[in-house]
């Protein structure tokens, strides 16, 4: 008698609706219900849930409508929806992978799945959490982690997305490797335009993953307290928004000469947080081919572990600023930007990344750098940020190639480490790289001003050493060992080259630990400096087995200005003497100006009548 009246309901909720009714009401009662209700909705129609449902069913959506809970807290259990058809909507419900005895359906994978056929979606104010579990682990030892991922939402499309004011706050659950809140699938890579806004992202392994490019995203105004499990992993795919272009079986389509993700805009979103609530690695990783990607006013003041931003990347336009990081906000660095990619080999020009600007930004990382910088790079621009407390480097270029040119800044109490790198070139500012500049900042109380360290990276024969670096315009204030430390020259120099062209001109050292310079490259140009305090102006006295072996050679050495320090040392073979230096002068240790022995300026005439001038 109980199923004949369920029957005789379930017709009648379908006699009542019609055929193509625009207002359908679902009631409690299970799997009919739901079904009963998706395909009786017209075009444009609404069904409206008004309590609680729990069953184990996809339902497959193929007309345009709007799917509402009466109000936020109806919950649809262990439910999933394919959407095959364009505007659709999503609005008031929480969509819940698990039962309400709190065990997560191994069948949902994909709470909300859209395919290539469905466009213009819209989710709003919903809570879609706890997927079951993808294929593979999550990490990048794994290429099936980025294929296949469990998520709240799967989209394989990305036609006219947004997603607002959504809750996906999965719980940290034993068993689930592979989860991720929003998924992007590798189909329709030039889509657009993608709008995420106002949302929590809480995931065992990443926010928001994109497999394949699109070409207009916002992701903006959201909240990414955690990804991971503290103490579980340390990888870098385990990130609040990940780019998996160098990943997904299409890589290659994707690589150097595919379509990069375009027209990439995050701003405004806070990463990591409060007690006991850590981003595990990365807040944003990017790796695969972008193009004009601006990450600008996101707070990464909370915990987050590794990098907040990470750029294994290649292609043009990526614009960092105005973002804010300080205390506890990461171990190893707010920035660290590469040009790199998984599918290619160095040296290939496929993989180079173009004009990168990193404008306005304070850097106070709890371990490490502040910024970093990698091989291929071109045209990078580091201004008016501010690095206080780097425990290694405020800006740090390693690996060849990479121009850069690092002005206006600040640097304070960096290369104070106390960690495995402490004792060799920590400081405001290392150079492993060509071509590239450090201008007009100030450096208080730093390790080092700024260091040349060249590394071989196994590439024998090659000329790696920081070649034609300008160095110019800067103030070093109190640096406990150098003001510029100069390691070029290894112990092979036939194979490993030492540096030249470098240019050290109108800075300003003032009291240094050991010497305002330290020099050991070839054919440097050294002139119009201001060197007060210290021990010695300039030396070749490094640390280290070799120290005083590598002697520097001068292309142009002179107009030095020496105050309270050694008024000579033994490299003067070529330098340039036809100029006045201070010299120590008395116990108070005033500069007195003195002419050099062998200065024009002693054994010229004095002016005659006919030469002098009123």
């Amino acid at each position: 008698m109980r199923k004949l009246a369920f029957c005789c309901a379930c017709l009648l909720a379908v006699w009542a609706a019609g055929p193509g009714w625009a207002q359908i009401t679902v009631p409690s009662g299970g799997t009919p219900d739901m079904a009963a209700a998706i395909s009786q909705v017209g075009p444009g129609g609404t069904i409206t849930v008004v309590s609680n449902l729990e069953a184990d069913q996809n339902y497959f959506v193929g007309v345009s409508c709007t799917i509402q809970g009466q109000n936020p807290s109806i919950t649809l259990r262990r439910m999933g929806f394919t959407v095959t058809a364009g505007n659709v909507t999503f609005r008031n419900l929480v969509i819940d992978g698990k039962s309400t005895l709190g065990q997560r359906n191994p069948n949902r994978s994909f709470l909300l799945r859209f395919t290539q056929t469905s466009s213009n979606i819209l989710l709003e104010n919903c809570t879609i959490i706890n997927p079951a579990s993808g294929v593979g682990d999550g990490l990048v030892s794994n290429p099936l982690s980025f294929d296949s991922p469990g998520a709240g939402v799967r989209l394989d499309t990305g036609a006219n997305v947004t997603i607002r004011n959504c809750n996906f706050s999965n719980a940290v659950d034993a068993g689930i490797d592979n989860e991720v809140c929003v998924f992007f699938s590798a189909a329709d890579p030039t889509a657009g335009p993608v709008l995420i806004e106002d949302c929590t992202f809480a995931a065992h392994s990443r926010g928001i993953q994109f497999n394949s490019p699109h070409g207009d995203v916002t992701i903006r105004n959201n909240y990414f307290p955690r990804t991971g499990t503290t103490t579980e992993f340390d990888d870098a795919e385990v990130s609040g928004i990940f780019l998996a272009t160098d990943y997904n079986p299409v890589g290659a389509a994707n690589g150097p000469t595919g379509t990069p993700m375009r027209n990439l805009r995050i701003y405004g979103n806070v990463f990591g947080g409060g007690v006991g609530e850590i981003m595990e690695n990365n807040a944003v990783c990017l790796r695969g081919r972008i193009e004009s990607v601006e990450i600008y006013n996101n707070d990464f003041t909370r915990r987050v572990d590794s990098e907040s931003v990470l750029i294994y990347g290649y292609g043009r336009d990526v614009y960092i600023h105005d973002n804010v990081a300080n205390g506890d906000s990461n171990s190893t660095g707010m920035y660290v930007v590469l040009g790199y990619s998984t599918q290619m080999t160095y040296p290939d020009p496929g993989t180079n990344l173009y004009n990168v600007v990193v404008r306005n930004e304070d850097f106070t990382p709890r371990e490490g750098t502040g910024v970093g910088f990698g091989e291929n790079m071109y045209d990078v621009l580091v201004e008016k940020c501010t690095f206080t407390d780097c425990p290694v480097y405020g800006v740090w270029s390693f690996y060849l190639p990479c121009v850069m040119n690092i002005r206006n800044n600040v640097f304070t109490r960096c290369g104070l480490s106390s960690g495995p790198s402490a004792g060799n070139v920590e400081g405001a500012i290392l150079f492993q790289s060509e071509h590239s500049s450090a201008v007009n900042n100030v450096m208080i109380d730093c390790r080092d001003g700024v260091s040349f360290d060249p590394e071989n990276l196994g590439r024998t024969g090659a000329n790696v050493g920081t070649n034609n670096v300008l160095v110019a315009g800067n103030t070093m204030l109190r640096c406990t060992r150098y003001g510029i430390d100069d390691t070029n020259q290894s112990d092979a120099p036939a194979t490993d080259p030492p540096a030249v062209g470098i240019k050290i001109v109108n800075n300003t050292f003032v009291f240094p630990g050991l010497a305002a310079m330290a020099l050991r490259s070839k054919e440097m140009l050294v002139y119009n400096n201001l060197m007060h305090g210290g021990t010695v102006a300039i030396t070749n006295v490094t640390t280290g087995p070799n120290a005083g072996t590598f002697a520097p050679t001068f292309q142009v050495r002179g107009f030095n200005l020496n105050s309270n320090n050694t008024i000579r040392d033994g490299l003067t073979a070529t330098d340039i003497t036809a100029n006045p230096r201070s010299g120590r002068a008395g116990a108070d240790h005033r500069g007195v100006l003195a002419l050099l022995p062998d200065s024009p300026a002693r054994t010229r005439a004095p002016p005659t009548a006919s030469t002098a001038t009123t």
